[in-house]
This record gives C-alpha cells, structure tokens and sequence, in this order.
C-alpha cells in the first residue's frame, strides 16, 4: 500500500469513524489512534479521558495519551498516569513476557528516569527490531542518559526524551500487532 492510499484511508477513517464512536468501541480506538499518527494529542486526550481501561490495549493507549498530555503541559500528573498504566500493562501476568509488555515496562521506567533498567528492557527485546532504525535511535537515547553522570543535563534533554517515549510507545503499539488500525 502506497503512502497515498493510506493517507486517503485514513483521511476516510477520519469522517466515519465518529459517528461510530457509541456503538463500536474499536471505533474510538481508532480514533485515538488516527489522532496520536496526526499528532493530535489533544483530540486523542478528549477520546481517552473517559475510558476506563479493561483490556492491555486501552490501558497503553491511555498511557500514551497521557504521556503526550504530561509532556505537552509540563503535567507531572498525567506523566504519573502514563507511568501507572504502562506499568499495569508490563507487570500483568498475561503481558509481562511479551513485546508489547517489555516495552511498556521500558516505558514507565523512562517516566520514572530510571535509564538503566530502561536499557535492560529494550536489550530484551533487541533482537526483534534488529534492522528498525527507528527502534535502534530510540533505543540509543536511554543509553545516552544512562551513561550521563550530570543530572542537570537529563533534566535538560528530558522533553526531547518523553518526545521520544511517545513515539516509541506508540511505536512499540503498531508494532507488536495489537492494533486495529
């Protein structure tokens, strides 16, 4: 598929899928998810609020949501949410050995700054994504932190880092297969 025939899909995806919203759940999903490809975080955040989260998907859409929302607001609350949540999802039984598990266990160890079990978590899962540059650039940008010694420079590069955890919880959600989109 070419990348004209996605953006036309999902410009569709975009007109049908609100009218949805109340009667399929996977519509709003998808909607979330159309919104963080655009990033619009702010319409994806209208969509989430108000899920209670049942099922990993909803609890790891949340937590980028949320992420995106702490990062964008200087929110240490919402970055508190997307850290509980991504750690829901990484320490349950049913995810915690998986690809999507590992990752959001990475990620709520982003939140917390804590870079070297970050890299821990990514090492797990390396070999996996052994040819995604994507993977392998976000993956360098723990390895950077763990490795620096002056807190006053992780501070610093801390909004260009949750940057980067977004995309790569996001990421990490299209690419483990657990989509709708």
């Amino acid at each position: 598929m070419t990348d004209e025939s996605s953006a036309r899909i999902y410009r569709g995806r975009r007109a049908v899928l609100p009218p949805l919203i109340d009667v399929l759940p996977e519509a709003r999903l998808n909607l979330i998810i159309y919104h963080l490809k655009n990033e619009d975080i702010r319409s994806a955040y209208e969509l989430v609020r108000d899920i209670d989260p049942g099922v990993p998907m909803e609890y790891v859409l949340k937590a980028i949501v949320n992420a995106g929302i702490g990062q964008e607001h200087n929110s240490r609350e919402h970055l508190r949410l997307a850290q509980q949540y991504f750690q829901l999802v990484g320490a349950s039984v049913s995810e915690c050995d998986t690809l999507t598990g590992r990752q959001c266990m990475s990620s709520c160890f982003f939140i917390l700054r804590q870079f070297k079990d970050v890299v821990i978590y990514l090492k797990s899962i390396k070999n996996y994504f052994y040819n995604d540059d994507t993977f392998n650039f976000l993956f360098a940008q723990p390895l950077e932190q763990s490795a620096t010694r002056n807190s006053r420079s992780r501070y610093e590069t801390m909004p260009c880092l949750l940057k980067t955890l977004r995309v790569m919880c996001f990421s990490s959600y299209l690419v483990s297969g657990r989509r709708f989109a």
